[in-house]
């Protein structure tokens, strides 16, 4: 449901920041949580290629028996990409909110403002380095929304998953001070 799409980026950024701020956590922790994330969204996603793999061919080879294992491939390597977004912002974070010694709200910022430059650039590159073919990537949940798509004539649909990312901040900050910083930051873009 694309509508949850912002509910579960705050689920994560929630999840990560928790971790974040646990003495226990490290580096390791932070980029299994992220590829797990990924190995579930992604997989929740592919549920296409099942429908491809399994169509009868013009030579009657069916192909149904790779569709679990090609799922789980294919997730797994683009979940690697959350996996360094989400290991990314663990450590960045944690070395802002040592170097500045940050109080909570703004540890909260610095890791939501971390994750989503971290996811930016990260779902970019794995659009451009895994399949020239731009599918799943986060702008795409707003196509359901008439307001949000008026924004892809303009600009590229990374930069919807920009705003999905900045709305989903919104909603994990949750101080209203942050969040006009945030609305500001969308508006400039």
């Amino acid at each position: 449901n694309p509508t949850a799409i912002p509910l579960a980026f705050t689920v994560l950024l929630a999840l990560l920041s928790i971790t974040i701020s646990q003495k226990s956590y490290n580096f390791k922790n932070s980029f299994a949580l992220g590829l797990y994330f990924g190995i579930g969204h992604f997989s929740t996603g592919l549920y296409w290629i099942t429908n491809a793999l399994s169509a009868t061919t013009a030579v009657s080879l069916n192909y149904s028996h790779c569709t679990i294992p090609a799922i789980f491939f294919i997730s797994t390597i683009c979940g690697l990409y959350i996996g360094f977004t989400t290991a990314s912002t663990y450590s960045l974070s944690l070395y802002l909110k040592e170097k500045y010694r940050f109080n909570k709200n703004q540890s909260r910022l610095c890791t939501s403002l971390c994750f989503t430059v971290f996811w930016f650039v990260n779902e970019t590159w794995r659009v451009q380095t895994i399949i020239p073919f731009p599918w799943l990537i986060l702008g795409q949940a707003s196509q359901y929304s008439i307001h949000l798509m008026q924004v892809a004539a303009i600009c590229p649909i990374s930069v919807l998953g920009l705003i999905i990312l900045c709305i989903s901040l919104t909603l994990y900050v949750r101080n209203f001070h942050y969040t006009c910083i945030i609305a500001f930051s969308i508006v400039s873009i």
